[in-house]
């Protein structure tokens, strides 16, 4: 085999490394686009159900607060000492660190002591432990001064700094008529953020006994929450994912080797053949029961190597029968030249005339006696 055979031009790939390569191409994007969408599935329907439990949930909040009570709060009402101290350090430049030292722990009366406050705020507990991810609030609308106020927030029994204040106001209110959720252009449930955090909610209005809307119910979710849940589907699915194509890319490992391992047996024996070695037996690259492509090439190529290394025994024969064809044409010659020497025609004229003399001589001997 010359050098010029043996290498070729451009970089060798196998067909064991092509399979693998284009296959393991094939099912990344698969697994991929597999992996989008059940992703994208899975965080809509995250959603959806998010969205669902905030309606429920503000819907259950409104259905055992009183409207007349709330607006007698609204009016009545005073706040306590923590809630003085808060309003005091937040509006009017207190001490906040020695209210954060006094009232910073969570606080079971909340901002103020009267009853009504409690009860709305005992309700609001409840909604909690019917939801642990509820955090209800209630305002009342001012509309002569385009204000609402808060009356109540559940956040004050839990963290007072992170809770509005009893009796708290804030200018240009959203006009909520029906049930709202926190969402985008398009609809979408999103979250916002504010002075004390990021969140999804809901919004629902509350009518008084004329049917007018008095207030307002809240809900807020924490998205901090929501996103840990949703990171924690998305690793799971990561991991799931993972692994499943670490077991696809190992058995197309596999089978790539199943496919390959006769092509490269084969390869081997026409390299060793190119090399001179005819005594190869390939039969069992095609001896199983099932057969394939490959195998008809085995077979095939088989049927070659016979016929060639019977060829060869031939050729190889009649090599040998012309090299003894070729010497004795060779002796024959060399005994046609001899003979046709001057020195060997000399030589037989003296050995006839030797000869000659020889038998004169024993007939006289003969003739004397």
């Amino acid at each position: 085999m010359t050098e010029t055979t043996k290498k070729s031009s451009g970089m060798y790939l196998s067909v064991r490394w092509l399979l693998l390569i284009s296959f393991s191409a094939m099912f990344t994007l698969v697994i991929a686009g597999i992996f989008y969408w059940f992703y994208d599935f899975s965080t809509k329907r995250t959603l959806e159900q998010i969205s669902e439990d905030l309606t429920q949930t503000v819907q259950m909040a409104a259905l055992n607060i009183d409207t007349d009570e709330l607006l007698a709060l609204y009016e009545e009402g005073q706040p306590n000492e923590a809630g003085l101290a808060w309003e005091n350090a937040i509006f009017n430049g207190g001490d906040l660190e020695a209210v954060r030292a006094q009232y910073g722990q969570p606080q079971p009366n909340g901002f103020s002591d009267d009853p009504r406050y409690q009860k709305l705020m005992d309700w609001l507990e409840t909604v909690h432990g019917i939801e642990p991810r509820a955090w209800p609030y209630i305002w009342v609308n001012d509309t002569a001064n385009q204000q609402a106020v808060y009356v109540a927030d559940l956040s004050a029994r839990y963290n007072p700094e992170k809770s509005t204040l009893f009796l708290e106001w804030f200018e240009d209110p959203d006009p909520y008529t029906q049930l709202t959720l926190s969402t985008n252009e398009s609809g979408k449930l999103t979250s916002y953020e504010d002075p004390w955090g990021e969140w999804y909610s809901a919004w629902l209005p509350l009518t008084d006994s004329q049917g007018q809307i008095i207030g307002v119910v809240g809900i807020d979710f924490e998205a901090g929450e929501i996103r840990q849940v949703q990171a924690s589907i998305r690793n799971t699915i990561l991991m799931a994912f993972a692994f499943t194509y670490f077991i696809i890319f190992l058995a197309i490992f596999w089978i790539s080797g199943r496919i390959t391992s006769p092509i490269i047996s084969l390869t081997r024996a026409a390299d060793a053949i190119g090399e001179g070695n005819y005594d190869l037996d390939i039969r069992n690259l095609f001896a199983g029961s099932i057969h394939n492509e490959v195998d008809t090439l085995a077979r095939v190529f088989n049927v070659m190597l016979e016929k060639v290394r019977e060829r060869v025994v031939k050729l190889q024969q009649q090599v040998t029968n012309l090299r003894i064809e070729i010497d004795e044409a060779k002796r024959k010659q060399q005994v046609e030249d001899i003979a046709s020497s001057d020195f060997f025609r000399d030589l037989q004229t003296k050995a006839s005339n030797f000869r000659k003399k020889d038998s004169d001589k024993t007939a006289k001997e003969e003739g004397g006696t």
